[in-house]
């Protein structure tokens, strides 16, 4: 996201994340959407399986930053779905 590379389009909670304080919620957007944490990181059909190997390295790196982390584990996080890969220390559901 600060390369310009990725734009967060809105925030699925009731109130803004405090790691993302600047991306509104759906419901500030007219969109009456709220649900609990979700990550999900989508990328084009061809993308080289080098790039999705990068993504998923720094991705993982990302989620084990302390601070990260602890805001994750407060709200009951888990990693899941059909293509979910597991994150050391992260419940994969």
């Amino acid at each position: 996201m600060r390369g310009d590379k990725l734009k967060p389009i809105a925030i699925a909670a009731d109130r803004r994340s405090e790691l993302l304080p600047n991306v509104p919620t759906f419901l500030e957007q007219g969109l009456d959407y709220r649900t609990g944490t979700w990550f999900g990181l989508l990328a084009p059909t061809k993308t080289p399986p080098e790039v999705i190997d990068l993504l998923h390295r720094s991705t993982v790196a990302l989620l084990q930053e302390p601070v990260v982390r602890g805001k994750i584990l407060e709200q009951g996080g888990r990693c899941r779905g059909k293509y979910a890969r597991r994150v050391p220390g992260l419940h994969q559901g």
